[in-house]
């Protein structure tokens, strides 16, 4: 019994988190696997972010640079408190921890494309 509810979990936690999650994470076969897919997915959309950020600010103006930083921290409070949002959802289960990563993943690489998007001439 507890493996069926297990295995319902997954396809649950797939079709509530979106195609992000259906992209990296579809093997995963547990709670762990799927928090620990999620957490090497954000990493590397935090690093692809992070180099973007980092190229970008490189070629700007001074006071472009500034305000793109300032953009850049305000960015940051508000994907985490909408992740801390969504988490709070979950009530304390299971699901909560990739419900966290998956949303900050998507807005992270949504944040990337934003970037490359609005300075792509710079």
């Amino acid at each position: 019994m507890y493996w069926h509810s297990g295995i319902l979990f997954l396809v649950f936690f797939i079709c509530a988190t979106g195609n992000v999650a259906k992209a990296q994470c579809e093997d995963a076969k547990s709670t762990l696997q799927i928090n620990e897919c999620f957490a090497k997915e954000l990493k590397k959309a935090d690093a692809e972010l992070n180099s973007v950020y980092r190229s970008i600010v490189k070629k700007l103006e001074p006071d472009d640079a500034i305000l793109l930083r300032k953009a850049q921290r305000a960015w940051l409070g508000y994907r985490d408190a909408q992740c801390q949002a969504e988490h709070a959802l979950w009530g304390g289960g299971t699901g909560g921890p990739a419900a966290l990563m998956n949303c900050k993943l998507e807005l992270t690489r949504q944040r990337t494309t934003e970037i490359q998007n609005t300075y792509k001439n710079q």
